[in-house]
């Protein structure tokens, strides 16, 4: 195995009595990033907020779990965690592109303990590791002079990309469409440019930064550390947060093993969160993380 893999939790991780420990005090409501909100995720997060966080940056949202029905047609149902996260928390439809990825990161233990970690929610054991587009800029200033730059072709590229899917939510039936955004770099600040290029389920949704969403408009979406929920007995990390929406579980029946999104967290999002530089004391510790600190492009990318 490599250092690590991505993966999605499964249901018995979710339900008792084989719930994750850290689920149980932290709760299954995950917050979801601006990113999330720009690759449409469904819109339920304007009632439910996570535990330890009350504001926009707080907002639930729903998210996969590996779990799939095939009703006996070429079609499937995905079941996923609902935005309330109580109760009944699972739901399950064949709705393929409105429900957010919560990754999961499957690693050593050895890979795990060389990782800084601190306290967070009832002390849970928070961990920081890859980086990701998470929320949009908020400073107007840094937003103008990012604007101002691109137009003039004078912003500097890091040589990364990120990849989403390109297909608007509504296209249920349509496959994976990689498209691709470049990352630049501003004294010492990664972003992309979003550029929002169709309306989502809910088009008139706030991001944290209290505007609303717009098609056309550039948002310059900051790449920032992920955060992690550190399991101690199962050894796994779980994103605190929802990262990214609008990539399809799958088409044509096919269980998680062969789905479009397996294939996206092993192709795409896996190589993806690595930074384009890293923690030289991670890297001594974990010497095989050497051949993810440089973004390669992946064979198929367009």
């Amino acid at each position: 195995m490599n250092d690590f893999e991505l993966t999605l939790l499964e249901e018995e991780q979710v339900k008792a009595p084989h719930i994750l420990s850290v689920l149980s005090t932290y709760g299954l409501k995950a917050s979801i990033t601006d990113l999330a909100i720009l690759t449409d995720i469904d819109k339920n997060f304007n009632s439910f907020y996570v535990k330890d966080n009350r504001t926009l940056f707080g907002r639930g949202g729903p998210y996969f779990l590996k779990t799939s029905r095939n009703d006996g047609t070429n079609y499937q149902d995905i079941c996923y965690i609902e935005a309330s996260g109580e109760q009944s928390p699972i739901g399950c439809s064949g709705d393929s592109r409105i429900r957010g990825i919560r990754p999961v990161l499957v690693a050593s233990k050895s890979f795990v303990s060389g990782l800084e970690k601190k306290n967070g929610y009832k002390d849970l054991l928070e961990v920081s590791f890859g980086e990701y587009p998470q929320y949009v800029e908020q400073d107007r200033e840094k937003v103008q002079h990012l604007n101002n730059l691109f137009q003039e072709h004078k912003l500097k590229q890091t040589g990364k990309t990120y990849t989403f899917d390109a297909n608007p939510y509504y296209e249920v039936l349509s496959p994976f469409f990689p498209r691709t955004f470049l990352e630049y770099e501003l004294k010492g600040n990664k972003y992309i440019p979003y550029i929002k290029n169709s309306n989502g389920p809910y088009p008139y949704v706030k991001l944290t930064n209290k505007e609303e969403v717009k098609l056309g408009k550039t948002y310059w979406i900051k790449v920032e550390p992920i955060t992690w929920l550190y399991d101690i007995e199962s050894n796994l990390l779980l994103s605190k947060r929802i990262l990214v929406a609008g990539i399809p579980f799958s088409i044509d029946g096919k269980a998680y093993a062969g789905s479009d999104i397996k294939r996206y967290l092993d192709t795409y999002m896996k190589e993806e969160i690595i930074p384009s530089t890293i923690e030289r004391s991670i890297m001594d510790e974990n010497p095989s993380l050497k051949s993810f600190v440089y973004w390669k492009r992946p064979k198929g990318r367009r």
